[in-house]
């Protein structure tokens, strides 16, 4: 058990790995590339990260932010969710998984989460869908963090409640 109050978490840290070279490779790219975004490389990458993921397709967004916004209009599109359907969130989350829930018309449903884990842990999403039957669930692993994901995902499939995990 954690104890609360006896950990530092840096909210920013160097992500880079071999941070001198990459920063180079950045730079040289920048000050030669033709275009900044939406060029050969993004591409490139859209067909390696597809691969990877064994998908036919990926689409590399400009944001976090975006990509959120873009996978709820797209179940919107699809017919998986309508104007009005519950969506559960996590309590301790990014306005950037909140708003997209908002824009599209959809019923923002917050769910507690766990001091130990800062995230949503099945029981709580268990406790919830009694009282308000969730279309969807938009799980934050906040700062890296995660509940117990396995059984969310479950509970999830049981429950047939769309599962977004944001990373």
């Amino acid at each position: 058990m954690l104890k609360m109050g006896s950990y530092k978490i840096p909210l920013m840290k160097n992500v880079f790995l071999k941070e001198g070279e990459t920063k180079k490779a950045l730079a040289r790219f920048i000050t030669t590339a033709d275009k900044l975004s939406m060029g050969e490389k993004c591409f490139e990458f859209e067909k390696k990260f597809a691969r990877w993921q064994g998908a036919k397709h990926a689409i590399l967004l400009n944001s976090g932010s975006s990509a959120n916004l873009a996978i709820i209009q797209a179940l919107k599109n699809l017919g998986k969710l309508k104007n009005g359907d519950a969506v559960g969130f996590s309590a301790l989350t990014w306005s950037t998984n909140v708003m997209p829930i908002i824009q599209m018309g959809l019923r923002p449903i917050i769910i507690d989460c766990e001091p130990a884990t800062l995230n949503v842990m099945s029981r709580h999403l268990e406790s919830k869908i009694k009282k308000t039957p969730l279309r969807a669930f938009f799980v934050t692993n906040a700062l890296g963090f995660v509940g117990d994901l396995d059984r969310v995902r479950s509970v999830c499939l049981k429950n047939k409640i769309i599962l977004l995990e944001d990373n």
